[in-house]
């Protein structure tokens, strides 16, 4: 695979999916596999370590390539090495798919990388087997703009209880006044007003921010906020999900007390973030 050397630096970066805990930012994902299944791009599949409260699913073009996975058994470490190549880079595993090779004019790195490896440390999942858990719930969200649904594991579908498309600068700048004053919270809230739709973060003491996404009443249409985290102030979005991005809401409170984002590319449906949330009291400040 040969790939520009600062698009795949972003896909790595934004494959750890830092998030803030603690107020310290901190790596929700130490591995990944790039997987190669045509030409001119390659995707990401990822879930965070404990399984459950986020993952996405990220591509970017390539110069070439051919079917194949690559995996990445240390981010940081490939981030690390890649800063001394220059542009273009290749990528390639030897025979047994141990190890991972970094060409670029001149040089090479060579890394010891498996999808056999554990997902992170401590864990007991392999990163081919996060890789799968990924997939399988991938399967059951379908975040289309005509007919979004999640599936549950029993078979059951369910339809978004909200859909709304925004600015995808907005949502980024929303989201990143999170860290507003080294805040650095670990959440921010969906809050719905007469006249549009806000990312509300931060706190009066330091400077709470209310960014307008979209547009219309939403005090007719919702009788409570969401709060989520997930570190997507730390994703480039535009890069990502280009100009725009459509948010779909699952809200399951009365099931499981759960609340389900979906973050997905207008312009591109293999671009999408997901991240778990929850209701709470409208804020009426």
């Amino acid at each position: 695979m040969i790939i520009k050397r600062a698009d795949l630096i972003s896909l790595l970066k934004a494959n750890k999916r830092e998030a803030y805990i603690g107020k310290k930012k901190t790596a929700q994902c130490e591995t990944c596999i790039i997987v190669s299944m045509d030409s001119d791009k390659v995707v990401t599949y990822n879930i965070v370590k404990d399984g459950v409260t986020t993952l996405h699913r990220l591509t970017i073009p390539v110069i070439s390539s051919s079917v194949g996975l690559f995996a990445i058994a240390d981010i940081d470490a490939v981030i690390g090495a890649l800063k001394y190549h220059s542009c273009p880079v290749t990528l390639s595993t030897d025979s047994d798919a141990t190890k991972l090779q970094i060409k670029s004019k001149g040089k090479q790195t060579t890394l010891l990388s498996s999808p056999n490896a554990f997902a992170y440390t401590g864990a007991r999942v392999t990163i081919k087997a996060q890789l799968n858990k990924a997939s399988e719930i991938m399967e059951r969200i379908n975040l289309s703009p005509t007919v979004p649904s999640y599936t549950t594991i029993k078979g059951e579908e369910y339809s978004p209880e909200l859909v709304f498309t925004c600015k995808t600068e907005h949502l980024q700048n929303g989201l990143e006044a999170n860290t507003m004053n080294n805040q650095n919270l670990p959440h921010v809230k969906l809050v719905g007003k007469k006249d549009g739709m806000y990312i509300s973060a931060g706190d009066f003491l330091k400077g709470k921010t209310e960014t307008k996404i979209h547009q219309k009443n939403y005090l007719q249409i919702l009788d409570s906020d969401y709060e989520f985290g997930g570190g997507l102030e730390n994703i480039d979005l535009l890069r990502y999900f280009g100009s725009e991005t459509i948010v779909s809401i699952f809200d399951f409170h009365d099931i499981n007390g759960m609340v389900v984002f979906g973050f997905r590319s207008k312009e591109c449906d293999d671009n999408f973030v997901i991240v778990l949330g929850k209701r709470v009291e409208q804020d009426v400040s």
